[in-house]
């Protein structure tokens, strides 16, 4: 059990309740929190960037000259990485990378973020029933501040 307080639309504490838990506290795991903010930050990439290989530049393969009797050197398409408007070597491409936490890493995750919430006092119930009128945003945003 833990003790919850009730802040009022004034942004009084009004009452604190008691609330009943089914949930054992668990031992703190900072690696496993550490994990489950890579796999969200990782999953929130898009992975859209791109650029083109030298076979997908709008060239011609034609050979610009041919291989032997110019005095220049041999060179095979217009499209080779070397020259100007050319394919681009090893850049990169679309892909998606999904990482996942198992779901016991997941509940022992969760575990800790709550009861670390809990200890600090971050769990916040208002009551905007107390408020009169009707609810209107800017009085609630108002209420937020007052409290954090």
């Amino acid at each position: 059990m833990f003790a919850i307080r009730i802040y009022n639309a004034e942004g009084k504490s009004a009452e604190s309740v008691q609330v009943p838990v089914a949930i054992d506290r668990k031992e703190q795991s900072k690696k496993t929190l550490a994990q489950a903010i890579r796999v969200l930050f990782q999953n929130w990439r898009q992975g859209t960037v791109a650029c083109k290989t030298r076979g997908q530049v709008a060239f011609s393969n034609k050979k610009p000259w041919r291989q032997k009797g110019t005095g220049r050197a041999r060179v095979s398409s217009l499209r080779s990485p070397l020259w100007r408007k050319g394919g681009i070597i090893f850049g990169p491409q679309p892909r998606v990378r999904t990482l996942e936490l198992n779901a016991k890493q997941k509940r022992l995750t969760f575990n800790n973020l709550l009861f670390s919430m809990v200890d600090k006092n971050a769990v916040y119930c208002l009551d905007f029933s107390s408020a009169e009128g009707k609810g209107q945003t800017k009085a609630e945003h108002q209420l937020l501040k007052i409290l954090v």
